[in-house]
């Protein structure tokens, strides 16, 4: 049901209950559904030479036991890294599918849109310690079951049940010998199997980020280092939630990164080639913002998975930081194809717009990350941000009126509203309080607009303090800053001003010859 709904655009109506749905639809919806496939011709043959592109569906959770939930999405994020790394396929990342699967209007011209080859889709259900999961792979072309399985586990290895899928899976794709080769995935297989779950509970509590979340998160990976102790895969996620600590402001001390620091001695010392050791040294690098450093690190990283959307953001965006749009347009667009419907990626080409000058161009892929996600605060706030460098007043202040000032940081809120005013010609009032100040002070993004917010307000000393601030944990983004903003622009003629202008464009033309681009 949930193929026929996703790729043909079924049309499927859900009546929910407690514990599950009971799904209908109208005749006249019926009728007209199949009266427009009565002349519908068939794709035509997939070119060999091209990747197959594919995506799995989330695996539709049927059972009673709710906080067991996460092993679908647990299982199904595994299957999908691990058929990332076969470069013949190019596989649509899991973030990207949860997000669409999350949608409840009718989203089959998306599917459409991702122009795939294969669809992955099942069902898990969990009774008591037995569990089964159905499992099916379809051709989009004709809509036909390439191949299909059952899978009856009892006190089930989640970990063995992935890696059968996906040997499985690989072998029902049209692939030559050499294909099925899987690139090197430097997987860590967990010995523990409650171990493995509290990886996955821990890595879903920590994107709420939000106190409860993260602590919960440190809670379940400490719990599963007791386990296993020195795991290198435990220690790396154990090492991002502490600096999700520190980026989050939950703890402005150095507490956080000096346990990151200590993590980071051991993975260098017994796994410094892994991916997960290259990855978590390229976010501590960017957080204290040794730009070139995080790079070098992420295109090694990269080497071992190229279809991680993680690390192509961040290359994407420690590129922009450096002032380099040319270098990150590479990885943004490799990610329009991998990880084509997350907030993120859907944002990165505007941020590459605004980093080459086409202001105007910027506000559309903006719009489409707010309306992914529109209840996010930053999402809300970057908007607000390219609609006042593009002196729409009007706009923004529709966006702004579209904050939950019940729940968000007075921080975020601050600074859009004045942004709103500055551009609609009121006094903009701005200020930090010293609780604010010190979760600025350690975060880069944050320093940049809170420059702006100060800017905005008319302070050139704060304004400036601020973006000298952000200048010191990696924007160098000189070309943008003295050529196409135009907040900054009446501030060329002042002397702290100048000098920061002076010290970016070194910076930037040391982080240009760095990068091979002079």
């Amino acid at each position: 049901m949930r193929r026929w709904e996703f790729a043909e655009g079924l049309p499927v109506h859900r009546h929910h209950h407690q514990s599950a749905a009971r799904i209908f639809a109208y005749q006249q919806e019926l009728d007209d559904w199949f009266a427009s496939r009565a002349d519908k011709h068939k794709s035509v043959q997939r070119d060999v030479g091209k990747p197959i592109r594919l995506a799995l569906i989330p695996f539709i959770f049927l059972g009673e036991a709710q906080d067991k939930a996460y092993l679908a999405d647990a299982l199904g994020d595994d299957i999908v890294a691990d058929l990332s790394n076969l470069p013949a396929l190019r596989v649509i990342s899991f973030s990207s599918m949860r997000q669409l699967a999350a949608q409840q209007a009718d989203f089959s011209n998306q599917i459409n849109a991702l122009a795939l080859d294969y669809l992955i889709e099942g069902s898990l259900r969990l009774e008591g310690e037995n569990a089964r999961l159905n499992i099916r792979l379809v051709s989009t072309r004709d809509q036909s079951v390439v191949w299909t399985t059952r899978y009856n586990e009892s006190h089930p290895d989640w970990q063995n049940l992935q890696q059968r899928i996906v040997s499985q899976l690989v072998t029902s794709l049209p692939l030559s010998n050499m294909e099925t080769v899987l690139a090197p995935s430097q997987r860590t297989i967990l010995a523990s199997q409650t171990a493995w779950e509290y990886l996955h509970q821990a890595r879903i509590a920590s994107l709420t980020w939000q106190q409860q979340g993260i602590a919960k998160a440190l809670e379940l990976l400490n719990a599963a280092n007791h386990m296993l102790p020195d795991n290198a895969l435990i220690q790396a996620s154990l090492g991002r939630v502490y600096m999700q600590l520190r980026e989050s402001g939950i703890d402005c001390s150095d507490a956080p990164m000096q346990k990151v620091k200590g993590i980071l001695h051991f993975l260098n010392q017994h796994h410094s080639d892994a991916f997960y050791t290259l990855s978590l040294q390229a976010w501590f690098c960017y957080l204290q913002g040794d730009i070139n450093i995080a790079i070098t690190a992420l295109k090694r990283a990269l080497e071992y998975q190229p279809n991680d959307a993680d690390s192509l953001a961040l290359l994407a965006n420690c590129y922009l930081l450096s002032g380099l749009p040319a270098l990150a347009l590479p990885p943004i667009q490799t990610l329009q194809i991998i990880d084509p419907l997350t907030p993120l990626s859907r944002c990165m080409p505007g941020y590459y717009q605004l980093m080459s000058g086409n202001l105007r161009e910027a506000i559309g892929p903006y719009q489409e990350m707010l309306s992914l996600d529109p209840n996010n605060p930053l999402a809300r706030l970057f908007m607000v941000w390219v609609l006042a460098l593009n002196g729409e007043s009007i706009r923004a202040e529709s966006v702004c009126a579209g904050f939950n000032t019940a729940s968000t940081d007075p921080l975020i809120v601050q600074i859009a509203c004045a942004l709103r005013d500055n551009l609609s010609g009121q006094p903009a009032s701005f200020s930090l309080n010293a609780a604010q100040e010190k979760v600025v002070e350690i975060n880069g993004m944050l320093a940049r607009f809170t420059a702006y917010g100060y800017a905005a307000s008319g302070n050139k000393s704060r304004a400036v303090h601020w973006l000298q601030r952000a200048f010191e944990l990696g924007f160098k983004a000189y070309p943008f800053i003295s050529q196409y903003d135009p907040f900054f622009r009446s501030f060329k003629d002042y002397p702290p001003m100048q000098k920061l202008l002076t010290n970016m464009a070194a910076e930037w033309h040391s982080a240009a010859e760095f990068n091979g681009q002079l």
